[in-house]
C-alpha cells in the first residue's frame, strides 16, 4: 500500500496505513479516468479473492472486463464510479460521430448519431421533467395532437392518483428502447411550447426556451437522412453520405446553441454536500475533472450522480438539479 503513494508529495511513512489507504481512495476517487484503480494494489490473478472478500459470488464475475468487474467492486463496497457525462462528453460524442462521417465510415457513424440524437433530447426531456415541469409534459401527453403517444406510456396516463402518474413517467423517460428520435424531438417541442405558454422562467430568470423551432427540425432533419441506412434505399446509396453530414453538423449546432442558451444540464458527481454559510450547498466533479460547488434549496447527498443547470459559470452560483438515471 506505501509503495503505491510513496511518491505523493501529501506522503508521510509516520501516517497509518489506515489513513494512507483512505486518501489513497479518496484521491483515485476523483481523478482517476476509469475504476481500474481498485485493482493497484493486486495481482490480476489476485482479484478474485478481493471478490471473496467482498462478498462477490464468483459465478458473477465470469466474462466481465476489467472495467465492468471493478465498478461491482466500487458498487459492493458503497462507493460511486468517477465517470461522468456532462457537456464536455456531449460534445466530444458529437465530434467523433461528424468525423467519422467525413472518414467515410458513416454506416457506423449512422448508428451512433441516431444513439447520440435520442440520448440527447431524452436527457433534455427527463431533466425538465424531474427538475419540476412534469405536469406540463403530462399536460402536453393528454393533449398530444399530432404526436403519437407510445404504448410506454399508456400506464402514466391511465393512472388516476396525480403523484403517481408523474413519479412514473420521469422513471419512464430515464429507460431506453422505448421512444424514437421523431417521437422525442416533437415531444420535447411541445413541451418547451408548452413552458412558454405558461410563462417558465429560467433560473437566470429569462424566459425558459428549452427547444426551438429550427433546432427541433435539425433534430427532424436528421431524422430523415438517417433513415438510408435504417432501411434498404438503393437510390440514396450515391447521396445519403453528403446528407448526413450536412444533417449531422445541423443537428451539432442545434445542441452548442441549447448548451449555450443553458437549457442542456450537465453532470456531477457529488462528493459533499451540506449547510454552508449561504444555505444549503454541494459540491461535486464534472467530466473534465475539476470542481463545482452549487447552491439549491436542497443539496443532493454524497456519493450520486446529478443533472443539473447552474444560473451563471462561477462556484456557489444557484442550480436546479435531478439525480441522473443513467449514471452508475
Amino acid at each position: 500500500m506505501r509503495a503505491l503513494v510513496e511518491d505523493r508529495p501529501w506522503y508521510s511513512p509516520s501516517l497509518p496505513v489506515r489513513e494512507v489507504f483512505r486518501l489513497w481512495v479518496f484521491e483515485n476517487l476523483f481523478s482517476a479516468e476509469d475504476p481500474l484503480w481498485v485493482f493497484q494494489p493486486v495481482r490480476a490473478g489476485e482479484r478474485k479473492y478481493l471478490c471473496d472478500n467482498l462478498g462477490i459470488d464468483r459465478s458473477t464475475i465470469i466474462g466481465l472486463s476489467p472495467r465492468k468487474l471493478a465498478d461491482l467492486i466500487l458498487r459492493a463496497v458503497g462507493l460511486p464510479t468517477s465517470r461522468t457525462a456532462g457537456i464536455a462528453s456531449e460534445r466530444g460524442s458529437w465530434e467523433v460521430a461528424i468525423e467519422l462521417v467525413e472518414a467515410s465510415e458513416d454506416e457506423r457513424a449512422a448508428v451512433m448519431l441516431r444513439q447520440r440524437a435520442e440520448a440527447f433530447l431524452r436527457r433534455v426531456l427527463h431533466f425538465f421533467c424531474a427538475a419540476g415541469h412534469a405536469d406540463s409534459f403530462l399536460a402536453v401527453l393528454r393533449d398530444p395532437g399530432s404526436l403519437r403517444v407510445p404504448r410506454r406510456l399508456d400506464n402514466v396516463l391511465a393512472t388516476p392518483n396525480r403523484a403517481e402518474s408523474l413519479t412514473e413517467l420521469i422513471s419512464s423517460l430515464g429507460e431506453e428502447g422505448w421512444a424514437d428520435l421523431g417521437f422525442l424531438a416533437l415531444a420535447l417541442r411541445k413541451l418547451s411550447a408548452q413552458l412558454e405558454r405558461n410563462g417558465s422562467q429560467h433560473i437566470t430568470g429569462k424566459a425558459l426556451l428549452v427547444f426551438q423551432q429550427g433546432e427541433f427540425e435539425a433534430f427532424t432533419e436528421l431524422a430523415t437522412v438517417l433513415q438510408p441506412y435504417a432501411h434498404d434505399r438503393p437510390s440514396m446509396v450515391g447521396t445519403r453520405k453528403e446528407n448526413l453530414l450536412k444533417g449531422a453538423k445541423a443537428a451539432f449546432v442545434a445542441v452548442n446553441a441549447m448548451i449555450e442558451r443553458s437549457v442542456v444540464p450537465d453532470e456531477a458527481l457529488v462528493f459533499e454536500g451540506g449547510a454552508s454559510i449561504i444555505g444549503a450547498s454541494f459540491r461535486g466533479i464534472l467530466d473534465t475533472g475539476s470542481a463545482r460547488t452549487l447552491v439549491a434549496d436542497v443539496s443532493p447527498r454524497a456519493g450520486i450522480h446529478v443533472m443539473f443547470i447552474a444560473s451563471t459559470s462561477r462556484d456557489y452560483a444557484s442550480c436546479m438539479w435531478a439525480p441522473s438515471p443513467w449514471s452508475v
